[in-house]
């Protein structure tokens, strides 16, 4: 199965989760749908049909990077631009399994704040991503554990004077955690990075590997034999990148490393155990296929040593950003295209056998069912009456059918109210604020969102 979805739009596929019917969610972000660039969400069935999609966002620009299945649906996990224009926030949302947004929280700093990945455990999750609002200088690494509901039990940022990173975190047997990234050395350099964690923030180890030149690790799993094996990229063994795998034990000792890539650029984005103990690896290349950057499916053996490589794509630039392992042993693959597709970029999800082969490199376009013509076609939906008395009572007028929640912030962006569900039969709200201007963020049934302004006095 080689597919592409989205509308005339830029969209991208970040992340991909299989999901207990056979079926898949996928994550990443829409440029077709909403305003201003919106988190996009897919459900597909196992033969790769659209059953929903939702585009949540409120009118700034969100991306989601990573999205996890819990017992009662789904946690997405990304950043978003903030509202007055101070720079981004991290954002993690709770969906039920047809969709739709049960809450939102927001984290972050003063300063610039992004959110890449998640893990769940039993009680809590882990968040890791990058602040620029750390103690020091440049960019952190950044990790936070919630409850399940997203309320914060602590959150840390690491790191050194310059700019360093968490691509992905891996809840780990013992409670904590091992996040994986980059981390910047003497000089312009990075190597890649691992920390692991205890449940209760406290940095057990780190380790930081690599060449002279850039080294990154951008996704990490456990092994079937305890050992935590990590994909990325480096430029420190010829003029190009290349895949980058790395074993490392269960104290952070390195077990073996090796490198992958010829001609032109390789990059690794994602790793998976095959179930004949071997690994599979996605990203791209540019020494193969069709032209441009095509992605890449890569095996190799238990020690990372080259057995057999994939490509998919077309004349344009294809990239694979994640993996899954699908109930039926094969996998599935998520990422972007820009030679397919009915906009100038769409979601490219490819579904492989146990091996990363499939039957067809046949691609079909799938236009998504969140059209154009619907966004535009939403009934009006205002503040009544607006400007509203302070302390009196206001009403949404023209809510549709279904439960709605709603945020409000004031004009420098701080959070004030999060709702609990409303309808059409009861949608008073209290102006307990200030006068001043004021941003109620709406979310509908359907998982859109639309930004209404009021103003009290």
């Amino acid at each position: 199965m080689d597919r592409t979805y989205g509308g005339y739009g830029s969209d991208q596929g970040r992340a991909v989760s299989a999901t207990p019917d056979g079926g898949y969610i996928i994550a990443g972000s829409t440029g077709s749908f909403g305003v201003g660039g919106d988190m996009y969400i897919l459900k597909l069935d196992i033969d790769g049909e659209p059953e929903w999609s939702r585009n949540i966002g409120s009118g700034t620009v969100e991306k989601a990077y990573d999205v996890v299945v819990v017992n009662d649906g789904y946690y997405l996990v990304g950043t978003a631009s903030s509202s007055d224009g101070r720079g981004y926030e991290g954002v993690l949302v709770n969906l039920d399994f047809s969709g739709l947004t049960r809450w939102m929280r927001t984290y972050g700093t003063d300063d610039w704040d992004f959110i890449h990945s998640i893990a769940v455990t039993d009680d809590h999750l882990f968040l890791a991503g990058k602040t620029y609002g750390g103690v020091h200088g440049g960019a952190d690494g950044w990790v936070l554990c919630t409850d399940l509901e997203g309320d914060i039990e602590w959150d840390l940022s690491i790191g050194g004077v310059d700019d360093d990173e968490f691509n992905e975190v891996l809840s780990t047997p013992d409670g904590g955690f091992v996040a994986v990234g980059s981390k910047s050395v003497q000089g312009d350099s990075t190597d890649v990075w691992l920390v692991k964690g205890l449940a209760n923030g406290t940095i057990e180890w780190e380790r930081s590997t690599g060449t002279d030149g850039n080294d990154s690790g951008e996704s990490v799993i456990r092994g079937s034999n305890g050992q935590f094996i990590v994909v990325g990229s480096s430029n420190g063994y010829s003029a190009f990148q290349e895949f980058y795998i790395l074993s490392f034990a269960v104290d952070g000792g390195i077990l073996w490393s090796n490198h992958i890539g010829q001609i032109s650029d390789w990059e690794g984005y994602d790793i998976r155990e095959r179930s004949d103990g071997g690994l599979i690896m996605v990203g791209y290349t540019t020494s193969f296929g069709l032209g441009g950057k095509d992605v890449y499916v890569l095996r190799t053996d238990a020690s990372g040593i080259f057995e057999f490589g994939s490509t998919y794509g077309g004349s344009g630039d294809e990239v694979a950003f994640e993996l899954d392992s699908t109930l039926d042993g094969g996998f599935v693959i998520v990422g972007s295209t820009t030679t397919f597709g009915p906009g100038p970029e769409a979601v490219y999800v490819i579904r492989t056998d146990g091996q990363g082969q499939t039957e067809s490199t046949d691609v079909s376009s799938f236009f998504d069912p969140i059209s154009v013509d619907e966004l535009e076609d939403r009934e009006p939906i205002s503040v009544h009456p607006n400007p509203i008395r302070e302390g009196g009572a206001f009403s949404l007028q023209g809510l549709g059918v279904g439960s709605h929640t709603y945020l409000i912030k004031d004009s420098a962006g701080r959070e004030l109210v999060r709702s609990s569900p409303i309808d059409m039969f009861d949608n008073t709200v209290l102006a307990r604020f200030e006068p001043g201007i004021y941003i109620m963020i709406l979310s509908e049934p359907k998982g859109r969102s639309r930004m209404l302004k009021f103003l009290v006095i």
